[in-house]
């Protein structure tokens, strides 16, 4: 009997992760299956992947049960600010609506995004015909027209294009990695919860940062420029993504180094000719330098912060600046001589996310490349070293409270999760590339 059970199991497993459960032996006696057959198979078969789907579709099988249980509160004490939904689309669409040519810089102060980003609102607005009588009043722009139809529309692209990159990294056909997989991401705090539900861009970026992150290494000439094009697109959206020119000097394709640099002064400088010509470009530059230095609870500087009053500190802005400028040398000294692909990728994504202190609540979806990769590169059935496996599975760890319902509906607890583990990943990294710096010379 307990047998039969066992191979039902088994057969449930296999349809989803392709474990072989044939292979499993019974006895002498025929009843009763090996126990060191079935551990075989499971942990040859059941990777860091297959790990990620089983416990974050069980967090939001478990989310959905808790928030009916408890008529919908958790869900709308978990969503940004409920009554600004969609605000971060609506905002920028309605300035974006203004005629080509204008300084759009001058409408408002909140108009802070690089000139492409207004181009592809501006594109949106023009596709249902919209001029904002007022731009900043940003709830009329659901109620006229298609506005709102358009906003879905183009989240669906998105989560096509994600679901098209997913299947780049992830090389494995079925439901699970074709549907499951790419609707626990969805459900994740990232997507549900901030990205989607708020409307910002960060969405598109992190979707052609993934896709941009393969092409740069395929065989197809053409696919490696449209990376290029795709990570300057990424950069004239958000400039931070600009950090992965990094991974070409890394590499040494200094030619491609190049060529990057100059799409990404191209799709810069080119739009600022719809949006207010040289004067755009003085007030963009003027607004970047005085953008709000509010220190958000959500970023390195406030989670710092927050860690050293917890300590009975007081925080200085001096110290906190200091500290988050090593942050960042550190960072990216890391990402040199880190020897994993997918370590440099989540190095440079965690500066995309917690670096800026203005930064909000949706820039952790920056972290989906890095995910990718991981699942891409590891197993977890690899032959690594004890500190390689320790940190393979700190990581993992990472990527189960990012892309997960965050722990007691508080989504501070990823962003300290980030901060820690990358500051560990970071000193791992520095401290194995000295270490094997200092035995070369001995030898």
């Amino acid at each position: 009997m307990m047998y039969n059970i066992i191979v039902v199991i088994c057969k449930k497993i296999n349809i989803f992760f392709k474990i072989d459960y044939c292979t499993c032996n019974k006895t002498a006696k025929g009843n009763r299956m090996k126990k060191t057959d079935l551990k075989n198979q499971l942990t040859q078969n059941v990777s860091y992947y297959s790990l990620f789907i089983i416990i974050e579709s069980c967090i939001a099988i478990w989310f959905v049960m808790f928030n009916l249980a408890n008529n919908g509160v958790p869900l709308n004490t978990l969503m940004l600010d409920p009554p600004a939904q969609l605000n971060d689309y609506f905002m920028h669409f309605g300035y974006a609506s203004a005629p080509l040519g204008s300084n759009i810089y001058e409408i408002s102060n909140n108009t802070v995004f690089p000139p492409f980003s207004y181009l592809m609102y501006g594109i949106l607005a023009r596709m249902t015909g919209y001029t904002a009588e007022d731009p900043a009043n940003i709830r009329s722009h659901y109620r006229v027209g298609n506005n709102l139809t358009i906003y879905f529309i183009f989240t669906i692209i998105c989560i096509f294009l994600m679901a098209y990159a997913i299947s780049l990294y992830i090389k494995k056909k079925g439901f699970v990695s074709q549907v499951v997989f790419p609707c626990v991401l969805i459900v994740s705090y990232p997507f549900a919860f901030s990205t989607i539900q708020r409307g910002n861009s960060v969405l598109v970026v992190a979707v052609l940062l993934s896709i941009a992150l393969v092409w740069r290494n395929d065989e197809s000439k053409l696919k490696r420029e449209l990376a290029m094009v795709l990570i300057a697109v990424c950069a004239g959206l958000k400039i931070y993504p600009a950090l992965f020119g990094l991974l070409y000097i890394k590499e040494k394709r200094i030619p491609e180094a190049i060529r990057l640099v100059f799409y990404g002064a191209f799709v810069f400088f080119a739009p600022f000719v719809f949006w207010g010509g040289i004067d755009g470009f003085k007030m963009f530059l003027s607004r970047a330098f005085t953008l709000n230095t509010e220190v958000h609870r959500c970023t390195f500087s406030g989670v710092f912060n927050a860690a050293v009053e917890k300590l009975g500190g007081t925080v200085n802005p001096a110290v906190t600046n200091i500290v988050l400028q090593a942050f960042l040398v550190l960072s990216v000294a890391a990402f040199f001589v880190c020897k994993e692909k997918w370590g440099g990728v989540l190095l440079l994504a965690s500066l995309m996310a917690v670096y800026v202190s203005s930064g909000w609540m949706y820039t952790c979806i920056y972290i989906l490349p890095a995910l990718l990769m991981f699942f891409a590169e590891t197993s977890g059935r690899e032959e690594k070293s004890l500190v390689d496996r320790l940190t393979d599975i700190l990581v993992f760890v990472l990527f189960i409270v990012v892309f997960s319902i965050p722990y007691k509906l508080d989504y501070m607890f990823i962003y300290d999760t980030i901060v820690f583990i990358d500051c560990i990943y970071i000193v791992k990294s520095i401290t194995m590339f000295v270490y094997s710096f200092f035995q070369k010379n001995k030898a």
